[in-house]
């Protein structure tokens, strides 16, 4: 249900292009696009003050929130710039319920330490008992299909049942609608969990911009570097890197990379920019003196060790 913003000066033609090219950016679904997308939003916001353009701004920051967790950055400016959007719509929208549902969203576990997440996982508890029931509501809000099927998968994917099993969505409705998803969500049902290799492949050929997919498909090399070298791999999680260089996810997966291709000195590079990134990262603390003692650096192991 969308409610005609007052005082909003009609959508001039150029208007309903650019939103139309917004739309089809958010479900490209790349965080570049996403940016974008946003960017177009804003300007839209600011010459009309649609409710309907308002409503995408929103959703489009709590997609770049969402995002920003799964790379294991911080996801506050997103979800502050969502919470200001949120002040300007209907109040029966109910956006405090959509950002509460993203903030119990738990950081990426490959860049997060294991101690911050799981300290932030036990947050969430009392929220994550009435899941089933925000994820029901949340199959009939009023924002758009692929941004709360989106926020459906995550929130199965972050919060299972014993078992591994989702609480809302059967995998057979997930692979259902895997198929017939636009990029945006086919890219979380990849992510989810164990990655699809095949499908991230796909996405990206359909999404030359989708650089995220690096990270899973370079991280499902890793196993294999120590017999077939980094050849693989190592192109993938540098072109990550230079998409995301702060993501402490990116970081510790190149540090693992060289590590297993036996170059710690390139490791340890790596290794101390996931601490800088994310201090107290245990793969990264356990990697450092792994790495010096192969170098024959033991004092120095001794002491990364300490």
């Amino acid at each position: 249900m969308t409610v005609a913003a007052c005082a909003s000066a009609p959508m001039t033609p150029a208007d309903n292009e650019a939103l139309a090219h917004a739309d089809g950016l958010v479900l490209q679904g790349c965080l570049d696009c996403l940016l974008d997308a946003r960017a177009l939003y804003a300007g839209l916001v600011t010459r009309r003050a649609s409710l309907a353009v308002l409503e995408r701004l929103f959703e489009t920051d709590l997609l770049i929130a969402l995002r920003d967790k799964e790379l294991a950055l911080s996801a506050d400016s997103a979800l502050a710039r969502a919470g200001a959007v949120a002040r300007r719509l209907p109040r029966a929208l109910e956006a405090d319920r959509y950002l509460r549902l993203v903030a119990i969203v738990p950081p990426d576990n490959i860049g997060t330490p294991q101690h911050d997440r799981d300290a932030f996982i036990r947050r969430q508890q009392d929220a994550a008992r009435g899941l089933h029931g925000d994820l029901a509501w949340l199959q009939a809000g009023v924002l758009t299909g692929p941004f709360r099927l989106y926020l459906t998968v995550t929130l199965d994917c972050s919060y299972p049942v014993q078992g591994g099993r989702f609480q809302f969505l059967p995998p057979a409705v997930l692979r259902a609608k895997a198929d017939s998803s636009p990029p945006l969500v086919a890219y979380r049902l990849a992510t989810c969990m164990l990655p699809r290799e095949d499908a991230l492949r796909s996405l990206r050929a359909r999404v030359p911009r989708f650089v995220e997919t690096s990270i899973f498909l370079g991280e499902a090399e890793l196993p294999l570097v120590q017999y077939n070298g980094p050849g693989k791999a190592a192109p993938l999680l540098a072109e990550a890197y230079r998409a995301f260089p702060e993501s402490p996810t990116v970081a510790v997966l190149s540090g693992r990379l060289y590590q297993a291709a036996g170059d710690c000195e390139t490791a340890l590079h790596y290794y101390d920019e996931t601490l800088w990134l994310a201090s107290g990262h245990e793969e990264a603390l356990l990697g450092r003196p792994a790495c010096l003692t192969a170098l024959e650096r033991a004092p120095d192991a001794i002491a990364a060790a300490s």
